[in-house]
């Protein structure tokens, strides 16, 4: 089973980094997919994976700051 945040990062504006947070919090890196669920205009599909890029960098920036991840573990879980 995998955990797609997809469709929830586009429709929550500046909470996209809580929710991604939380998503993070309940499911194994490895099993957590982004989809752009973009359809339509090629910005759209842009525009999902910058929104994801930004919350994932927000969620990791938060937990290096708190010392709750090495640095090499957040560079793990970003690639």
């Amino acid at each position: 089973m995998y955990f797609d945040v997809g469709l929830a990062l586009n429709f929550v504006g500046p909470a996209a980094t809580s929710v991604l947070a939380e998503a993070m919090e309940l499911a194994p890196f490895g099993k957590l997919l982004h989809s752009s669920d973009a359809f339509g205009l090629p910005e759209l599909y842009y525009l999902g994976a910058l929104r994801f890029r930004r919350a994932l960098s927000g969620v990791l920036d938060s937990w290096l700051d708190r010392d709750e991840v090495s640095i090499d573990d957040a560079r793990r879980i970003a690639e």
